[in-house]
């Protein structure tokens, strides 16, 4: 049961893809038969693509699986085209899962903080650290990725703690050998979903995730985490829980901090 509500989402994607395909497939018969019409090969990949994409909307998918529904019947017909060997296909699902094991139950991507994003954070604790007693602080960053903005802050901040909570398999190998390779003694990975961490050793949380988990977060934030912690959200904000304040920083997407004080 856990594997298949793991993968769950994957199915509903594979299902879509099927669902249209016999759709399409009585198209191409109806017009057949009714007027001695047929389409051609890239009309039917772009009905195909158009149909996953509006029903993968309609059952409110998130955005990167519309844009993978609308990816796979081209990257399929090329494929055949050029005849690709049978084990390339398991290899790329395979790999792609190493990648994106947190988009297949949590709706989580694999969301990247820039180096811009990093020295937001270090502002912050910089400003923290002027206004406060100067405490050593453990920080949390939910879904960490490749743990860059982590080591970043390990190395400017050594009298804090950092941690981070990583589901992926590739992206937590890497997180492990970085945060090793940097010779630090203040950051750590975790291969722990952020929903098992117990929020309230923390006094700073950080997470880039998605919109599907921010209300479901928040309430974990507020429930665990200390009175005077701080949450910092990357982009996405919690509905109808506006935050303390909001940075916006000068990267190319204009990337919005989101920080509530908890209290």
């Amino acid at each position: 049961m856990q594997l298949l509500k793991r993968f769950s989402p994957i199915l509903t994607v594979i299902g879509i893809q099927l669902v249209v395909l016999i759709g399409l497939y009585l198209l191409i018969q109806g017009l057949w038969q009714g007027f001695s019409f047929s389409l051609s090969l890239w009309a039917k990949v772009s009905i195909q693509a158009a149909g996953a994409v509006l029903v993968s909307y309609l059952f409110r998918l998130p955005l990167w699986w519309i844009a993978i529904q609308f990816i796979i019947p081209f990257a399929v017909v090329l494929a055949i085209i050029f005849d690709l060997p049978t084990w390339v296909y398991p290899l790329a699902f395979f790999a792609l899962l190493l990648f994106y094991w947190n988009s297949a139950d949590e709706r989580v991507p694999l969301y990247l903080s820039n180096k811009t994003t990093w020295k937001a954070l270090a502002d912050l604790l910089e400003e923290d650290r002027l206004s406060g007693d100067n405490k050593p602080i453990h920080f949390i960053d939910l879904g960490s990725g490749f743990s860059g903005t982590l080591v970043a802050l390990a190395r400017q901040f050594p009298r804090h703690t950092f941690t981070g909570a990583e589901t992926a398999p590739l992206p937590y190998l890497v997180s492990i050998i970085r945060c090793q390779i940097s010779g630090l003694d203040n950051v750590h990975v975790q291969r722990k979903s952020l929903w098992d961490v117990d929020l309230s050793r923390y006094q700073w949380a950080y997470a880039f995730l998605s919109p599907e988990p921010m209300p479901r977060l928040f309430k974990k934030v507020i429930s665990e985490m200390p009175k005077g912690s701080k949450f910092i959200s990357n982009s996405f904000v919690v509905p109808n829980n506006p935050p303390t304040d909001t940075r916006i920083l000068e990267d190319r997407r204009q990337t919005e901090l989101h920080i509530w004080d908890i209290n």
